[in-house]
């Protein structure tokens, strides 16, 4: 079912990125019985290319949004709590659920799944990003990481508590501590970078430059790659020349292996990046094409249905496909071709009935309606008014952006429609002052 609206490339980069989690999740789940050789790491670091790749598209997506909708963002700004909000109280039981095939259901809730992660950062992105120009997200980017990252390397707190906090929020160095999968900062930290990636793709689309996000994107994937092979590089310069260590694993860690994911080293996230932004390029120039757009419209329902197939491909790797590798043997090592292409299929089938029945309206908290509830309720919120960032007002200006007070009584009816990257024509109803 399409709809309207929606920017489809990015649908269809969501539902690759979900075709490596599958892989990642099936070697992780099927190769666990005797035999397996390689196939699990193969599969498994394959797959780690589908993390960048799903916390950037949530920041493009939102930096996108608050170009297109610059002046009228709040509703889209709760639209997007809701949404995070549903993943932290809904999603996450769900998620632990499906892990309980080899754990408890209370050791499985308290680990940190990716949708986790990607809602800490809506949240605190809706908070901070409409407040700060480009610029500014950018550098506070880079800043969140550098400091996380000095944080995960120096901090080792006495206190269980602290401990704690420090592997959820920053990373851990406990090696049998792997409940923090997914660390929130340093993955913040990419979310701000595809906020500003979303942002110069929607500029470049609104000022008619139609080739230049797809040479954006190619760029990006270039430079993230360049820089990873130079850090490698600058490694092994160092290791010659005797001022590090070759069994220092932190800095090989950090600089030179692929594989460092909790919390992402330097070296990783460059990679994967690269190749993330690699696989974005890939998807936006075959989604401008017609034929290429009809080829692709299935990876687009997995993608516009992203949660739901989350949610049941957990369930059929780390549940099903666990017990049945472990206590049977049907799942022979070398058919295994077979088991994995039986299992996308289930992934296609769950994702075309969740978008025939629009499971996605369902996928909320009622935030919107509450905020509401709460403004006409309580005596005192007669007054509230709401502050929108203005981006048409010095829109490559490094200062902070103006704002326009709004009030609350001010009703506007807005038809919107997106196309492609994210031209819009827009109409203005009649303004009336409530």
């Amino acid at each position: 079912m399409q709809q309207s609206g929606r920017l489809k490339w990015l649908d269809t980069a969501r539902g690759t990125a979900m075709l490596f989690v599958c892989l990642a999740h099936f070697s992780s789940a099927y190769f666990v019985q005797p035999g397996a050789g390689e196939a699990v790491p193969l599969g498994v670091e394959i797959g780690k290319v589908a993390a960048p790749i799903f916390v950037a598209l949530s920041g493009i997506l939102f930096g996108l949004m608050l170009q297109i909708k610059a002046g009228d963002f709040e509703e889209t700004r709760n639209h997007f709590i809701d949404k995070a909000l549903f993943m932290l109280v809904i999603a996450h039981p769900l998620m632990a659920l499906m892990h309980t095939a080899n754990k408890s259901y209370l050791s499985a809730f308290g680990h940190v799944y990716i949708t986790d992660t990607i809602a800490v950062c809506v949240v605190m992105g809706s908070i901070l990003a409409p407040t700060m120009t480009l610029r500014k997200r950018l550098v506070l980017s880079f800043v969140v990481y550098v400091v996380s990252t000095a944080v995960w390397m120096k901090w080792e707190p006495d206190s269980p508590l602290l401990l704690v906090f420090r592997d959820f929020v920053f990373g851990s160095n406990q090696p049998d501590f792997s409940a923090a999968t997914f660390p929130f900062l340093p993955w913040f930290s990419v979310y701000l970078f595809g906020t500003g990636v979303g942002e110069v793709l929607a500029r470049s689309r609104s000022r008619g430059r139609n080739g230049r996000p797809l040479r954006f994107l190619i760029g990006c994937s270039v430079t993230a790659l360049a820089s990873a092979v130079l850090m490698r590089v600058i490694y092994k310069m160092l290791l010659a020349s005797r001022v590090i260590v070759d069994d220092d694993l932190l800095y090989y860690n950090l600089f030179a292996s692929p594989y460092h994911n909790i919390p992402p080293s330097p070296h990783y996230l460059f990679l994967f990046i690269g190749l993330g932004m690699g696989v974005l390029s890939i998807v936006y120039a075959l989604s401008k094409t017609a034929r290429g757009e009809q080829y692709l419209a299935l990876l687009s329902t997995v993608g516009r249905n992203s949660l739901v197939v989350f949610v049941v491909q957990e369930g059929m790797y780390f549940y099903v496909l666990y017990i049945l590798a472990r206590s049977t043997s049907l799942a022979a090592v070398n058919v295994w071709p077979v088991y994995f292409l039986v299992s996308l299929a289930v992934v296609a089938a769950v994702a075309l009935v969740a978008d025939r029945l629009q499971v996605s309206r369902y996928q909320t908290l009622g935030y919107s309606r509450f905020l509401h509830f709460m403004r006409t309720a309580l005596p005192n919120a007669s007054g509230l008014t709401t502050k929108v960032p203005n981006s048409d007002q010095h829109p490559n200006s490094g200062s902070a952006p103006a704002l326009r007070i709004v009030p609350r009584g001010t009703r506007r009816s807005i038809a919107q429609g997106i196309d492609g990257m994210g031209e819009s024509r827009r109409t203005l109803g009649p303004r009336r002052e409530g």
